[in-house]
């Protein structure tokens, strides 16, 4: 018989109760201890490769190297990450509260993780379905910026946990002030301004000490979201979040009402959006970059925060390049080197005189900055407003491709309005790189329809470099013609002759010499310069030192040397700077050797100098992040190359250049100034280096590839105008006084005939006067009959300001040479 249900035996309830809680308890505790061993484990997983608390705070941040003119004026940063690290006392309370506000009120309390916090997250979330809320505290905001781990992951989170824990294990106000100070330090602001220094800089123009309660909390909005909420990009969201911002300070107590509603009204004055710099001296840039690494080693240099000042002048460095792309863009106009370019064959427009000739298909298959390459256009993208994209030219070297950004080439634009205007599919074009380009890679490349320039400018007395321009282009990388490109300086060598010529004492600058054409060596191959002033027929007279430096002769400067010596001048220029080859023959007297801008600009500065001569220098000071010092090789003292006397003569006669010779274009300046031009064979170089009492600077005009310039151009065209603007430029910044150079003891007068070099007669209507370096003024007196053509009158003579100066029609023009091509003017 089957039993009902109510006549089975009941068993007791509770004991059964009792037990399902036992099991369930022991299932919790067995659920808890593998949940704390799984825990402990993924803690001891993931903290095997941790860095030590203490490496963790030491560690360096990377840094913006700053480079500063003489005057503090920034140049240049140079950075992996845009950040000047502060230390706490250069950060204001203000801003500390303020981001607590934002980011975490309760840093001060907590020991490093808001636990309630991450719970309340935790079911936010869940809700969500989705992570639409964090608990991160400052400590592990801190953490994750210096793990450097932006991945949302387990293992980021288990590690942040672990250090902020760490972190904070030592309870103390210290130890709190350690990582909110190095928080606000490593943060970004948005628009790659990392820490709170250099987001007051970029966006009010002054140092985080500075900045107002308004400024503090309107930074302080900035990290939730760094493009949302910049002022720069929306100002009426930054509003907002400051707003919200000041609320949470007053409820919390960091702030009364009174000053959160002063805080909130207060307007806000963003600073001007700095341009990028760096576009006004690349080529200084690139040298204190390596001089830096030079002197602190790479990785030293990779971590930054070092300030640089250099002896350059901002203002001077900004007219140098503003005068050189003038002078250059004057010459592209003169002969037609601009666009539109046409395909070969056609008919190009009206003005457009394109020089076709550059090197053709490199055989190592790589092209190099500092040459120029014929090109072709294979397309063309003309620039997109919608899409913001820049236009640019594609062109094609052999194989090898590259492409020209329209921005870089509007000195050639012309009426052309885009790229696809400029230049068809097929069109030859001149072109350089900026960096190396070789297989496969598709380089930047510049047009190089027009020539290019230097300058250089030196503190004569220091010879310190003031401004450095090296192309017309101010681009990163740009290959700085200034200091590395090596030319001919043709005439403008012949200072190097003279000066060697005066201190030797058997020449002054009244000595007489034939102009008249003739030729050097025996033989079937005989050198026989040319002398542009030479006229079929004509013998002249005997000319003075000084009118042929002046008119830049090119017979007696070639006869000088050979009444020198080679050797004795070459020496002679070494001392001076010269370290480039030089040739040891006769030519060298017309300039076919080779030098830099930067070496003939700072040999001419030793004249300027009272005849002491010194390496260039560029750095003054370099300091660390912490503000200390660092050391700098010592700079070789100054030599006496000329005494004070031989340097003034020498001056004098480089005045008569200016006053009356191949560089009278330099008189607009209207001031006292001394100088020589230069050109080379076919005005493949065009020179004019001049100097003040206060300033010496040198001008280099030419084609990367030796091309010539065009048709009449030389040095007093081409670079005596580049010369003058910016020396304009400079007057009218420094207002100098007009003032002559400073004659020194060892210096006489005396009154000589023109035509012979010797004293004047009593009664002698045309005398002038002359500058003698003590001790070689002539004794004799010039005869009645004087005037008959001559050799050489050695020993007696110099020059100096003439009575009512003549105004000879001197002008440059170009020398062919058989062997090294040299110039004449």
């Amino acid at each position: 018989m089957v039993k009902t249900l109510a006549q089975l035996p009941r068993r007791p309830l509770l004991p059964r109760v009792v037990r399902a809680l036992k099991t369930a308890l022991f299932a919790l505790a067995g659920l808890f201890i593998t949940g704390a061993l799984t825990l402990a484990g993924l803690f001891a997983y993931y903290d095997r490769d941790l860095p030590p608390v203490e490496v963790l705070l030491r560690a360096q941040q990377p840094q913006t190297t700053r480079i500063v003119d003489r005057n503090g004026v920034v140049l240049a940063e140079l950075f992996e990450e845009r950040r000047t690290v502060v230390p706490e006392a250069q950060i204001p309370r203000d801003m500390v509260i303020a981001i607590m506000a934002a980011e975490d009120a309760d840093f001060y309390r907590h020991t490093g993780l808001d636990y309630l916090g991450m719970v309340r997250a935790f079911f936010v979330n869940v809700r969500r379905g989705t992570i639409a809320q964090g608990a991160s505290t400052i400590t592990q905001q801190l953490v994750k910026n210096l793990l450097r781990r932006p991945e949302r992951t387990l293992r980021r989170k288990m590690q942040e946990v672990i250090l902020a824990r760490r972190l904070e294990a030592e309870r103390s106000d210290r130890r709190k002030n350690e990582i909110m100070v190095l928080y606000l330090n490593t943060i970004a602001f948005g628009h790659g301004r990392n820490g709170v220094e250099e987001a007051a800089r970029f966006y009010f123009g002054r140092h985080a000490s500075e900045l107002t309660l308004g400024e503090c909390v309107l930074l302080a909005g900035i990290p939730k979201s760094p493009v949302h909420y910049s002022p720069r990009n929306n100002l009426e969201a930054a509003l907002r979040r400051r707003r919200w911002i000041l609320g949470q300070m007053v409820s919390k107590g960091f702030v009364t009402r009174q000053a959160a509603d002063l805080a909130a009204e207060e307007p806000v004055r963003l600073a001007p959006a700095p341009e990028e710099r760096g576009n006004l001296c690349p080529e200084a840039v690139d040298l204190v970059r390596h001089r830096l690494r030079d002197l602190v080693g790479d990785d030293a240099l990779r971590r930054g925060g070092y300030t640089i000042r250099t002896t350059l002048d901002a203002s001077l460095q900004r007219a140098a390049r503003e005068s050189l792309a003038r002078g250059l863009r004057q010459l592209d106009g003169r002969h037609g080197y601009l666009g539109p370019i046409a395909l070969p064959g056609q008919r190009r427009p009206s003005g457009s005189g394109n020089v076709l000739r550059a090197e053709g298909a490199p055989a190592d298959r790589r092209l190099l900055p500092g040459h120029t390459y014929l090109g072709t256009v294979e397309g063309a993208h003309d620039p997109d407003p919608a899409t913001r994209t820049p236009g640019e030219l594609l062109v094609r070297v052999a194989e090898l491709h590259g492409r020209v950004p329209w921005s870089s080439m509007q000195r050639y634009a012309g009426s052309a309005q885009g790229p696809s205007g400029f230049a068809p599919v097929g069109a030859p074009v001149r072109v350089s790189v900026e960096q190396p380009i070789e297989g496969s890679t598709v380089g930047v490349m510049h047009l190089e329809l027009g020539p290019q320039g230097a300058v250089v400018v030196l503190d004569p007395l220091q010879h310190e470099v003031l401004a450095l321009v090296g192309g017309y282009d101010a681009t990163p990388g740009m290959f700085d013609r200034a200091t590395r490109a090596v030319r001919q300086p043709g005439s403008a060598f012949k200072p190097v002759v003279y000066s060697y010529a005066l201190t030797s004492r058997r020449f002054t600058l009244a000595s007489t010499m034939d102009p008249n054409p003739g030729c050097f060596g025996g033989g079937r191959r005989p050198w026989c310069p040319h002398e542009a002033h030479a006229h079929a027929g004509v013998v002249e007279p005997p000319m003075r030192l000084r009118e042929a430096l002046a008119q830049s002769r090119n017979m007696i400067a070639a006869r000088l040397l050979e009444a020198t010596g080679t050797e004795p001048v070459i020496d002679h220029a070494r001392r001076l700077g010269i370290q480039s080859q030089l040739p040891r023959d006769l030519s060298l007297a017309l300039g076919s050797g080779s030098v830099t801008p930067m070496e003939l600009t700072n040999a001419y500065a030793t004249f300027a100098a009272q005849g002491n001569y010194q390496d260039w220098e560029l750095l003054l000071e370099v300091r660390d992040g912490a503000g200390h010092g660092v050391m700098l090789p010592p700079r070789a003292s100054p030599r006496s190359v000329l005494s004070p006397a031989e340097a003034y003569v020498m001056t004098s006669a480089l005045e008569s250049v200016v006053q009356r010779g191949t560089g009278r274009g330099a008189r607009e300046l209207r001031l006292p100034a001394a100088g020589k031009t230069g050109t080379t064979d076919r005005a493949r170089d065009a020179w004019f280096i001049g100097y003040t009492q206060e300033l010496v600077a040198g001008v280099w005009v030419g084609f990367d590839d030796r091309t010539p310039l065009g048709s009449g151009e030389e040095g007093a065209r081409a670079a005596v105008p580049i010369w003058t603007m910016f020396m304009q430029a400079w007057a009218r910044q420094r207002r100098p006084r007009a003032t002559e150079f400073p004659r020194p003891d060892g210096v006489s007068i005396a009154r000589i005939d023109p035509s012979t070099g010797l004293l004047a007669r009593p009664e002698a209507q045309d005398a002038v006067d002359e500058y003698f370096l003590a001790g070689t003024e002539p004794h004799e007196v010039a005869p009645a009959d004087a005037g008959a053509v001559g050799d050489v009158t050695p020993s007696n003579a110099d020059a100096a300001p003439e009575e009512a100066p003549a105004e000879p029609s001197a002008s440059e023009g170009p020398l062919v040479l058989p062997v090294l091509a040299a110039d004449g003017g």
